[in-house]
């Protein structure tokens, strides 16, 4: 790896970016319950040595330090749908409305509560993704299958075009809980979005 970047627990920084005295991420993650977006973060982190939970109003924190990064990252459930209404967040917070690639009413969710919700207010100096989260198959993967399940893929895409282009939305990433570097091109983005590479890796 190039001297001007070091690698911690999957995820890749910039040195000046690893080795800043204040340098923080902080990532919000929307969606109806059991969508997958706790098990985003568990699966992902829950075995690094500085993981830590708080369970705080209307939301759980978790945060993990990587190379002097402190990733804070809110994980919120339907019941804390008034946190966005209240709360106020640093510049350059990252906001990931999830959904369950394989439930189509969890997309329905982020389209008729969450979004509006998140764009009636004021979020200059923001950024957000939709992210769509796969299950493993063997656990969540619907009855129907064939043609019906192909259909049913080919319509989550076009209505989650159709939300990227109706709300501004940024990008759209997709991964899956029993694969972890797509689990980590999730927050290896977020990293890249707040803190855009200077030199090349």
């Amino acid at each position: 790896m190039h001297t001007n970047w070091v690698e911690d627990f999957g995820l890749v920084f910039e040195r000046i970016t690893a080795g800043a005295s204040n340098c923080l991420v902080d990532i919000v993650m929307m969606g109806r319950e059991k969508c997958g977006k706790t098990e985003l973060v568990e699966f992902y982190f829950g075995d690094h040595s500085s993981y830590q939970v708080e369970e705080q109003e209307m939301r759980v924190q978790y945060t993990i330090n990587l190379s002097n990064t402190a990733f804070r990252i809110w994980i919120l459930d339907v019941k804390d749908i008034e946190f966005i209404k209240l709360a106020e967040f640093r510049d350059k917070t990252v906001f990931l409305f999830c959904y369950d690639v394989n439930d189509p009413e969890s997309l329905a969710d982020l389209e008729e509560r969450w979004i509006p919700e998140f764009m009636a207010r004021s979020m200059n100096n923001m950024y957000w993704f939709l992210v769509g989260i796969k299950h493993d198959p063997n656990v969540n993967q619907s009855t129907v299958n064939g043609t019906n399940r192909r259909d049913g893929k080919m319509a989550t895409r076009e209505r989650v075009k159709d939300l990227l282009k109706r709300f501004r939305l940024g990008w759209t990433i997709e991964c899956s809980l029993d694969d972890r570097d797509s689990m980590a091109n999730v927050f290896q983005s977020v990293i890249d979005t707040v803190y855009p590479r200077t030199t090349v890796n």
